[in-house]
């Protein structure tokens, strides 16, 4: 399978899942609804996003080793392997966990690194304004579940870094 192809399949499959959730939010934003569900309607939108964008990089992390698994099974001495399955791939990506565990863009691309090089990284081209916004979108994803004190810090933080918000 072509990764080219696979990487626009998943990019295609993200979009389709970003429509309803800018359906749904414009849909409100601006509207003379009730404050709460505004509000309300733009966190679960925010929630969902980082869903999105979550599962977005999971699957382009297995389609990366899956296709080049070189610097993997050089760093770690595999030999008498020339590729990783897509399964097996996942569970290296996961760190055999049942879900990827990043705490910030940054730490993505060098996740990235580490698993497939720099040449093969499918996040080596987000700019630094690319990482402000999604780790400003994780951490209003954060506030948002859990709600805790170190959430809010990192919530407000990151509203001020990115739009100036106080």
């Amino acid at each position: 399978f072509n990764i080219v192809k696979q990487f626009a399949a998943e990019k295609a499959r993200a979009e389709q899942e970003l429509m309803p959730l800018s359906t749904r939010y414009l849909g409100v934003a601006g509207s003379p609804a009730n404050y709460i569900f505004v509000r309300w309607v733009a966190q679960m939108t925010a929630v969902e996003l980082h869903t999105v964008w979550e599962r977005f990089v999971e699957s382009r992390l297995v389609a990366a080793l899956n296709a080049s698994p070189a610097v993997f099974l050089k760093t770690h001495s595999v030999l008498g392997v020339t590729r990783i399955p897509k399964g097996l791939a996942l569970y290296i990506v996961r760190g055999g966990r049942r879900f990827l565990e990043v705490r910030s863009t940054r730490e993505l691309q060098s996740k990235a690194v580490d698993l497939v090089g720099e040449v093969a990284n499918p996040f080596s081209a987000l700019t630094k304004t690319d990482v402000q916004y999604l780790d400003c979108l994780a951490a209003i994803r954060n506030y948002v579940v859990h709600g805790s004190d170190a959430g809010a810090a990192a919530y407000r933080a990151n509203l001020k870094k990115c739009y100036g918000i106080t």
